[in-house]
């Protein structure tokens, strides 16, 4: 849902008149910043993949301060060896977090003992 600030026509006729027109815009402008998405990406590089989709990938990452996060996404995976190679990978949702590390599960379709080069998306609550 996009917000629209409105913008004031601000006149000589004092200050009373436009205390509410500013009570509304900064109303405005806080629903529009909770209405963000916050993200960051994270790139895993070299990662040997172990063949199975219950093996935790570690990264580390930065909130936002007052946020955590709320969703991992794989964007991308490219064979370390050999960028252009087409792979077939499936992500996984399940993430956990210890401070400021995530342990992201493997995604399915990776080979054992190949390394790759994954970037992840992450989401946060704010």
């Amino acid at each position: 849902m996009a917000t629209v600030v409105p913008q004031p026509t601000i006149t000589a006729t004092g200050l009373a008149q436009l205390v509410p027109v500013l009570n509304t815009n900064l109303a405005a402008i806080n629903t529009a910043l909770s209405e963000r998405v916050v993200g960051q990406r994270l790139t895993v590089l070299g990662y040997a993949a172990t063949g199975a989709t219950t093996a935790k990938i570690t990264a580390k990452f930065t909130a936002p301060p007052g946020s955590t996060p709320w969703a991992v996404i794989l964007v991308r995976a490219l064979e370390s060896s050999d960028p252009g190679k087409d792979l077939s990978v499936s992500t996984r949702s399940n993430f956990s977090r210890d401070g400021d590390t995530l342990y992201v599960y493997e995604p399915s379709g990776l080979t054992a003992n190949t390394k790759y080069d994954l970037s992840f998306l992450v989401i946060f609550d704010g």
